[in-house]
């Protein structure tokens, strides 16, 4: 009776490296509709860019500003003319806008809405740890956490 042929770590490479360069070849762009049954046709990058709202302070004091943020589901139109359901910030996608000035403080309290314990990250900023977000910096369902920032770096998109 033949053995199976084994796979070695060279025919597995190869197996990589075919199925990576499958996934790239062109088979059209289809986007699932809600229902999972049937796909939408669109062009890519034809749609406008969509500026997210600038978020106002919910209050000022002499060297901050408070910002409340809730995280909950929505549905946002991410193709254009279809309603996608979103885990959003205060229900956009991608979230609102926090303009901050150099020097002057912000404090954004975030509102865990959603069924699952959720992370917030913020990229570039610098912040205390308690205010970097990561995996095991979880908001419980209900829950609510305060993020601080000073402001004290350049001026940046983050």
């Amino acid at each position: 009776m033949p053995s199976a042929r084994q796979l070695t770590r060279r025919d597995m490479l190869k197996l990589g490296a075919f199925t990576g360069a499958a996934l790239m070849l062109p088979v059209g762009r289809k986007a699932l509709a809600k229902d999972e049954r049937s796909a939408v046709d669109f062009t890519p990058y034809e749609a406008r860019l969509k500026l997210p709202e600038v978020l106002r302070p919910v209050r000022s004091d002499a060297t901050t500003d408070f910002y409340e943020i809730t995280m909950r589901e929505a549905e946002a139109e991410i193709i254009p003319g279809y309603s996608t359901p979103v885990w959003g910030y205060n229900g956009l996608y991608p979230g609102p806008t926090i303009l901050a000035r150099e020097e002057r403080r912000v404090s954004v309290t975030h509102t865990n809405n959603l069924p699952v314990s959720t992370s917030v990250h913020h990229h570039g900023a610098y912040v205390d740890g308690d205010s970097d977000g990561h995996p095991l910096d979880l908001i419980p369902p209900g829950g609510r956490k305060e993020y601080k920032f000073g402001n004290q770096q350049c001026a940046r998109t983050q």
